[in-house]
């Protein structure tokens, strides 16, 4: 993860294509149970903002759609509001 790190310091700015952006946001997903890896995923996502709201936004719903518990909760409340 220190080397992911390094490279998002030193590398990051330099990357704008959409397409490296999301491999980077994809294999972090991976580590976002871990507090580091959780960590650098938002930082990136906070980068890739700038340039891509929309791809960030679906790489935020994808993380709380598989591990964020309280968000599901919420979501499926909603749902079932909207069917009633």
């Amino acid at each position: 993860m220190e080397d992911l790190k390094i490279y998002l310091d030193k590398d990051c700015p330099r990357i704008t294509e959409e397409t490296h952006l999301k491999e980077l946001l994809d294999g972090l997903l991976d580590y976002t149970q871990i507090e580091e890896g959780l960590a650098v995923f938002k930082r990136l996502c906070r980068y890739c903002f700038s340039f891509y709201p929309q791809m960030t936004a679906e790489y935020i719903y994808i993380y709380r759609d598989l591990y964020d518990p309280d968000y599901a909760k919420d979501y499926d409340d909603e749902e079932s509001d909207e069917v009633e």
